[in-house]
């Protein structure tokens, strides 16, 4: 499993239209290589979770570092864990807009993300996944294709 945060190039007045192409040219390609996992947008970072096999995560991971979409990556995660969070989405997007209606909980959680140094960050994976979790549930109404699964 790896996670990472980004800066985004996404375009802001197109955003959402590239997030939803981007979205769906993922599920279809992570489908195929037993690929699965989550991204959060936020309008000026990216925060996703990939799942399954090493070398599928390593290609795919290295894919990501050379797409323009992406500036300043940042690898916050990349260890085994013990079974998939996300099984059942080859990927899930949720794009958070709104970022003022997020528990506070949650909001300290991706501050922590996007603005550390990680100089000395040091996260066991399976908690990072079940915190992770969390915060798909409660973002649940951002989520791009609401009420979508990517089986």
């Amino acid at each position: 499993m790896i996670s990472y945060i980004s800066d985004s190039l996404l375009s802001e007045g197109n955003a959402s239209a590239e997030l939803e192409a981007l979205t769906k040219s993922a599920q279809q390609n992570n489908q195929c290589c037993g690929i699965t996992g989550v991204l959060f947008y936020d309008r000026d970072r990216f925060f996703q979770t990939i799942e399954g096999d090493k070398q599928q995560v390593l290609d795919l991971y290295k894919s990501i570092e050379g797409d323009t979409r992406h500036q300043g990556i940042k690898k916050l995660v990349d260890q085994p864990i013990a079974r998939r969070a996300f099984d059942c989405w080859s990927l899930e997007t949720f794009f958070v807009h709104t970022p003022e209606v997020i528990s506070p909980t949650t909001a300290s959680f991706l501050d922590t993300l996007y603005f550390s140094d990680f100089s000395n960050f040091k996260a066991d994976a399976n908690k990072l996944v079940e915190s992770i979790g969390g915060m798909a549930r409660e973002l649940d109404p951002f989520r791009l294709f609401s009420g979508s699964t990517s089986h």
